[in-house]
């Protein structure tokens, strides 16, 4: 099987210097006579956020860590926590894993860049100017983080709403310590903090005071998440010994979790 050639067409006048390329697509995007097409690496299609995977692999392999890391934090919002807890589609649309079977280790890599940063040095994104305007988000978990950064990062005044006494939903409730450590989260927290973001806790928010609330804030965002636990609806369900997956994750997290006998089964 043939590589993709990201170089898809050039005029006769212009040279890339392919040891110097990462295929980031920035001079597609600013040359003016159209004269350079890039195509981007499968894997940098199928990321989300559209993290230059390439760009920052390339820079590793040579040997340009410092490079590969300002790049990496042009597009991750939260560079400790995705370095732990990406669900990677960018390597399920690997070249390398369609022709071996096996992707390149692309959250492997990210990670090797984010441990032993101190998360407390990661610049700041680029900050509009206050905006005067006030926004509200309910809910402290992935998604109202996400939404706290954007809107921070767009000038407003932003206050997170959190039912809980800490920080993080399901972050934190859910995800065990071996997979996402505390310290990391609550350093992403303090980003969060360091960009003007308030955070308010034990504020449980009903459906009755959203009128409230988006009369005090010009935008209100809901982001409560499925703290819910997924029931089977089967006999014996409630039996003595038989957990939900949610409920489960947050009494280990607590450190109340139940001894379990010698066999275990997971559904």
């Amino acid at each position: 099987m043939s590589r993709p050639n990201l170089l898809e067409a050039l005029s006769d006048n212009i040279v890339v210097d392919r040891d110097k390329c990462i295929f980031c697509g920035r001079c597609a995007e600013v040359c003016v006579l159209d004269n350079i097409r890039l195509r981007l690496s499968p894997c940098r299609t199928a990321c989300p956020l559209g993290v230059n995977c390439q760009g920052y692999i390339q820079l590793i392999a040579r040997g340009d860590d410092v490079k590969a890391r300002k790049l990496l934090f042009e597009s991750l919002p939260f560079p400790g926590i995705l370095a732990q807890v990406c669900s990677r589609p960018c390597e399920d649309a690997c070249e390398k894993k369609k022709e071996t079977g096996e992707a390149v280790n692309i959250r492997g890599l990210k990670r090797y860049l984010i441990e032993g940063l101190d998360l407390a040095e990661v610049p700041l994104p680029e900050m509009a100017p206050p905006s005067g305007k006030k926004a509200a988000v309910v809910g402290s978990g992935p998604a109202g983080m996400m939404a706290a950064y954007e809107l921070a990062r767009h000038g407003h005044a932003v206050t997170v709403l959190e039912a809980e006494s800490e920080p993080g939903g399901m972050l934190r409730w859910a995800v065990p310590e071996f997979r996402l450590p505390l310290e990391v989260l609550q350093a992403e927290v303090s980003r969060l903090e360091r960009m003007g973001v308030k955070f308010l806790f034990g504020a449980r928010v009903r459906g009755d005071e959203l009128i409230s609330l988006r009369r005090e804030f010009g935008v209100v965002v809901v982001a409560t998440g499925s703290g819910r636990a997924l029931r089977l609806n089967v006999s014996g369900e409630d039996l003595k010994g038989v957990y939900s997956g949610l409920p489960f994750l947050r009494l280990v997290r607590e450190g109340a979790g139940p001894k379990l006998p010698g066999r275990v089964v997971v559904v």
